[in-house]
């Protein structure tokens, strides 16, 4: 990802992270922290989808465990990057997927939004199976395409 001279590091972090340039966000954020500013809900989030895009559940899963210690509150969106990450993992990771999808149900998040991301990770017939178990509707958009 290019560097914009009028860019805030985290802008620079999410533009990485949206060209799937895991490694280059990482290093704007340890920038940052460095430089003494602390990042945002949003600029974790934006790391998370990167990680993501490249299989690395466990990373993912380190920031989630460490916002609670920094006083951030995660969203069911970073529960979607975590799902996500063990459905794009070599080998994918169903279990670490369907784990996930439970401890966001148990943080008490809308497991609605998630159901395309977990229908990739663990197939078809086990989500109709986990959204009936866990009481989460899956609607017509959840039944078709790709997460958004």
């Amino acid at each position: 990802c290019a560097r914009s001279g009028d860019s805030s590091r985290a802008e620079v972090i999410n533009t990485c992270a949206t060209k799937g340039e895991a490694k280059r966000a990482e290093m704007w954020l340890q920038h940052m922290i460095s430089s003494g500013i602390e990042p945002d809900v949003v600029t974790y989030g934006a790391i998370c989808k990167a990680y993501a895009r490249e299989g690395s559940h466990g990373k993912v899963q380190r920031i989630i465990d460490s916002l609670d210690s920094k006083g951030l509150r995660i969203n069911e969106y970073f529960y979607a990057s975590l799902i996500g990450a063990c459905s794009s993992a070599r080998p994918p990771q169903p279990n670490l997927a369907e784990r996930a999808f439970r401890q966001c149900m148990q943080r008490g998040f809308s497991g609605a939004p998630l159901v395309r991301v977990v229908r990739r990770a663990v197939g078809w017939n086990r989500c109709v199976l986990l959204c009936e178990e866990l009481k989460v509707p899956i609607d017509q958009a959840a039944a078709g395409g790709g997460v958004g």
